[in-house]
């Protein structure tokens, strides 16, 4: 019943079906890419450098002669996929902790606790750029840098939802019928605390994109000549008033991305958490 009640609140969003169906197209034409175009992003051609968009280039090509539309294909592929790789990582290990933590509290809560509140007292994007300048460039650097400061945001929010409901009627019926705390963790506690970490995992991706793609701009993610958004937007600066579309193009792509992953997110947020605008209420 929840499903078709969500399903129904979902095709009479005009938002959300225009944020996912921007969604959908921007990722199949990325997963697509060796079928879009036949184009290798790593061939050089220096006779065709910074060509002008046209019937053989669609986009035009950088400073290399490389193709400037297969490139922004292919390199979304990494930036996605180091978006999704952080948030589902960083989603997994804050929310068994935070689970864990409120459920069975005691040392363990407190302790766990201290350490998720100096890490959050850090900006994101400044303790990546610490941990990933420590570490060195390279795919999987980025991937740990941004899993270690993501998840304890994760920690906080089941935490929170698991003192909730641990005092509820039916978790202490499942006690009293000598269920194993795992099972009712598992049965009872993460399903009540799911949405809010739902909608928490869909604002992180865009967040995610956007962190990653500064650090790839600073030199920290991935290296040329292997696409990423984030590098190309800084291999094109030297090149901003020459040949415009070579960090317009991945720009772009970077802010439809996160725009409607915002979208999307803003509509979960009013589906599945609708008292969140209550509490930014009172906050504010």
């Amino acid at each position: 019943m929840h499903d078709r009640k969500l399903k129904k609140r979902f095709l009479g969003s005009p938002t959300a079906l225009v944020a996912s169906g921007m969604l959908m197209v921007m990722a199949f034409m990325v997963m697509a890419a060796p079928l879009i175009t036949s184009y290798d992003p790593l061939d050089v051609d220096l006779k065709d450098r910074l060509s002008l968009p046209g019937p053989e280039h669609l986009l035009g090509t950088d400073e290399l002669g490389r193709d400037l539309f297969a490139r922004v294909l292919y390199g979304g592929q990494n930036t996605l996929l180091i978006a999704l790789t952080v948030a589902f990582m960083a989603f997994a290990i804050g929310t068994t902790m935070g689970l864990l933590s409120g459920y069975y509290g005691g040392v363990l809560d407190m302790t766990l606790m201290r350490f998720v509140d100096i890490m959050l007292a850090f900006p994101h994007i400044i303790l990546a750029l610490v941990i990933a300048g420590l570490m060195g460039p390279g795919l999987e650097n980025l991937i740990l840098a941004l899993t270690l400061t993501h998840w304890p945001a994760y920690v906080r929010m089941a935490r929170s939802g698991t003192l909730q409901v641990k005092e509820m009627t039916f978790v202490e019926a499942a006690r009293s019928m000598r269920f194993s705390n795992l099972w009712i963790i598992r049965r009872h506690v993460l399903p009540n605390v799911s949405d809010s970490l739902m909608v928490m995992l869909a604002m992180d991706l865009a967040n995610v994109i956007i962190i990653a793609s500064a650090l790839s701009f600073l030199g920290l993610g991935i290296q040329p000549p292997t696409p990423e958004w984030g590098s190309m937007l800084r291999a094109g600066v030297p090149y901003l008033t020459t040949s415009p579309l070579l960090t317009f193009v991945p720009g772009a792509f970077i802010f439809l991305t996160v725009v409607s992953i915002n979208l999307l997110g803003d509509w979960l947020r009013d589906v599945l958490d609708p008292h969140s605008h209550e509490i930014e209420a009172v906050v504010a």
